[in-house]
């Protein structure tokens, strides 16, 4: 209590403040002409319009203290008149955030804080405070902020990031409202984050903090932001996700196997995980190269979308969804779904040897995108007829295709000379010849779509055989008196056949061309020899006739030949007229070129090679036998190839040749030999760890094999092999060094299967006693003569 009156006009009080401590002052009197004055410690005035008292009213001063200013503030009550007063000091601890203090004023000195709602008070001197909180990688930021209504003033709130820039400025808000903002950070943005709180007045204020873990992928966290670690992700799953703020992007990774088809679904939230309008996103495909393969369109909030990509069969790995764009919630799928061209469960390559496929099937395939084309191969024998249709699908509208058609030895021979139109159906054929046999290839190519194709594959009944008429004169067809056709086109260029001509007779042969066909065609007529004889031109649908003078006839019976050629792609027909012949009684003859009997081996595979001809005829086959078991067919006739395998031990093996007229000729081969057991050695003369006074040693020892030793071989100190006389029973000299010497004796059999003994000799002069010591003959002669002397002194004396 107090009191002032006219000479005593003020009284004046201190106290001591401390850690932003709040001072309430409470004036009370009974007049109206108090009034009072704070001022802080440097004496500065803090309220000059405190006021004046009101007669029976209490005046009260509040006022925040910064944390920072400290030391004796000063209260003054004023008058110019006389008057009673009530004097109350309340000095109130801080409590900004629970803890009992005034929080921060500055980044170093900002309070620091968890998930939770805080407390505070700003005022006056107390402007601002600071707090500050740790986010980890890729969290969300949820803050609440709310200004309360103790005093007047709106305050504001600022988020700034660890590098202390400013994120989001909340602006002022006025007493009694809330305001929110949400920030996602990206995995490369963790760190500690501050929050400041300002006032220009007095306010309380409450502040929720709320940190969240990302999810994206039910990973727990944001997705990798590059493209160098990106999240794995499944075939198949459906995930979510989110972007926005700091978190501008989310990489993904999915395992990709050789052409398979990627399919894309994603979608966006209709809101922002704040609640509010989403933006729209687009997710962009990377290939494993990490280059940029679709150009998506921007998905708008709520929308979904498909996108479809076909990888090759060479482009298999880890490939890469980046999502990006606005702020928003996602969910996606990414479905691995592998091809099936050919029904295969794979790609069709894109390069040879392709997918092989089956005569007489429906077959469907695909190409898009990065699977450029699609390959197949096909089996031909004997000058086969291949025939494909190929329809194009409707996948893509406007996209053509066609098919190009490669040999065996990947050379294009033929091409369709239009592509197909989605919808349309179209044929390709290609005839082989009986020498140009084997793998074909088959491209499927232009622009991406489906397509379905299948595959005919006829044999050419030339003569009416099965096969096409070989070009070679060894392999030619055999005709009788009759008629017969025969096709050329493509590969099949030419076609052979020959008659069998009884001694002293002639011939006649009919030939035409046709039906069909644009341009002519040739039959050649050749003697025994093989010398022409005449050459028939025939034009389309006319026949050409010759027959065969009688001083061209032979002598013997004989073989004459016929060869067709020319023309565009038709058939012909040729007539034969042949006097009658005694039946064909004469066996084909067969020669064996390799190998030489006795031959033996250590592998069971060996290739036995040959000739069969036949005066009457034909070779219809060649085949072969081991031991007169079962026969085997060989590849080739005139000139043949058998692959023959061997039992353990001495084989014989019979190639048989059959004619045209079932007559069959045999050449036996024996022994052939299996072998794979190595021979044995002993060394009989010297043993391991010899001793020896000679630079030369003569060795020698046994071998013994189950077929037979082709060769003893001594190799001394690794030198130069020195081959031994002798096999069974064997010897060798060789030069020995002083010292130690190795020797190696190799012993291989007529299999080539070896075996190998070691021993060690050593040599020095002085090995059996008897050995010469340089300089040694000087101490033989001293001594002598010593004797000598000493004798002849005795005998002196005596």
């Amino acid at each position: 209590s107090g009191s002032v009156n006219s000479s005593d006009t003020a009284d004046y009080y201190k106290f001591n403040v401390v850690n932003g401590e709040n001072i309430s002052l409470k004036l009370e009197t009974d007049v109206d002409t108090l009034w009072g004055q704070l001022t802080d410690p440097s004496h500065t005035d803090l309220v000059s319009d405190t006021g004046y008292t009101t007669g029976g009213i209490p005046m009260f001063v509040n006022w925040t203290t910064d944390s920072t200013v400290t030391g004796f503030y000063y209260f003054i009550v004023k008058s110019n008149d006389v008057g009673f007063y009530n004097l109350t000091l309340t000095i109130t601890e801080p409590n900004d955030a629970g803890l009992g203090i005034d929080a921060g004023n500055t980044f170093p000195t900002a309070t620091p804080i968890t998930n939770g709602t805080y407390h505070g008070w700003l005022g006056y001197s107390d402007t601002v405070d600071f707090y500050k909180f740790v986010v980890v990688t890729a969290q969300i930021i949820n803050i609440n902020f709310s200004v309360g209504t103790v005093g007047p003033d709106h305050l504001y709130a600022i988020l700034y990031d660890p590098a202390q820039s400013e994120i989001k400025d909340l602006d002022w808000v006025e007493p009694g409202l809330t305001t929110s903002y949400m920030l996602m950070t990206a995995v490369t943005t963790a760190g500690t984050y501050y929050i400041k709180v300002g006032a220009s007045k007095t306010n309380v204020y409450s502040l929720t903090v709320k940190l969240t873990s990302q999810n994206d992928a039910g990973i727990g966290h944001d997705a990798s932001d590059t493209d160098t670690a990106p999240t794995i992700i499944t075939s198949g799953t459906l995930y979510t996700g989110a972007i926005g703020n700091d978190d501008v992007k989310d990489y993904y990774g999915i395992t990709v196997t050789s052409g398979s088809i990627i399919k894309i679904f994603m979608k966006t939230g209709d809101k922002g995980l704040n609640g509010i309008d989403g933006d729209h996103l687009y997710n962009q495909l990377y290939n494993p190269a990490k280059s940029k393969i679709n150009e998506a369109d921007w998905i708008e909030p709520g929308l979904s979308s498909t996108y479809n990509w076909t990888t090759s069969a060479e482009q298999p790995g880890i490939y890469y969804l980046e999502v990006l764009g606005g702020y928003n919630t996602y969910s996606f799928r990414v479905t691995i779904i592998p091809q099936n061209d050919a029904g295969k469960g794979v790609d069709a390559p894109d390069d040879f040897p392709g997918l092989t496929v089956a005569p007489g099937n429906n077959y469907h395939g695909w190409f898009m995108d990065d699977d450029t084309k699609d390959y197949y191969n096909v089996n031909l024998t004997h000058g086969q007829i291949l025939t494909i249709n190929l329809t194009v699908g409707n996948t893509v509208t406007d996209h053509k295709q066609y098919i190009r058609i490669y040999n065996s030895t990947k050379t294009q021979v033929a091409e369709m000379a239009d592509a197909l139109s989605p919808g349309v159906k179209g044929t390709i054929q290609y005839t082989s010849s009986y020498e140009t046999a084997g793998i074909y290839y088959f491209l499927v190519d232009g622009a991406s779509n489906d397509y379905t194709f299948d595959v005919a594959v006829k044999n050419q009944t030339d003569a009416g055989t099965q096969i096409d008429a070989p070009a070679a004169y060894e392999q030619a067809i055999n005709l009788k008196t009759g008629t017969y056709n025969g096709w050329l086109a493509d590969a099949d260029k030419e076609d052979m056949y020959n008659i069998s001509v009884k001694a002293n007779n002639v011939f006649t042969v009919n030939f035409t061309t046709g039906p069909g066909g644009t341009s002519s065609m040739y039959l050649d007529i050749y003697n025994p020899a093989k010398s022409k004889l005449e050459t028939l031109t025939s034009a389309p649908d006319v026949k050409t006739t010759y027959t065969l003078p009688a001083d061209k006839a032979s002598a013997t019976n004989s073989v004459f030949y016929l060869k067709v050629y020319g023309g565009d792609q038709k058939t012909y027909k040729v007539e034969v007229y042949l006097p009658t012949l005694p039946p064909d009684t004469t066996p084909p003859m067969v020669n064996i070129a390799t190998p030489s009997a006795g031959a033996a081996y250590k592998v069971a595979s060996v290739t036995v090679t040959g000739t069969a001809t036949d005066l009457g005829g034909n070779i219809a086959k060649v085949e072969w036998s081991v031991d007169n078991a079962t026969f085997h067919n060989c590849t080739g006739l005139g000139a043949w190839t058998c692959p023959v395998t061997l039992g353990t031990g001495s084989n014989t093996v019979t190639i048989r040749a059959t004619d045209t007229s079932g007559n069959k000729g045999y050449r036996t081969l024996a022994p052939l030999n299996f072998d794979a057991t190595p021979p044995a050695v002993v060394i009989v003369s010297q043993t391991n760890g010899t001793k020896v006074s000679k630079a030369t040693l003569t060795i020698t020892g046994t071998s013994t094999d189950n077929v037979g030793i082709a060769s003893v071989v001594v190799v001394v100190n690794g030198g130069t092999p020195i081959t031994a006389t002798g096999t069974t029973a064997w010897s060798a000299t060789v030069p020995l060094k002083s010292g130690d010497n190795t020797i190696t004796v190799t012993v291989t059999d007529t299999a080539g299967n070896t075996v190998s003994k070691t021993i060690s000799v050593k040599y020095s002069k002085s090995s059996s006693g008897k050995g010469f010591i340089p300089g040694f003959e000087g101490v033989v002669f001293l001594a002598a003569a010593l004797v000598g002397l000493v004798v002849l002194a005795r005998r002196k004396k005596n």
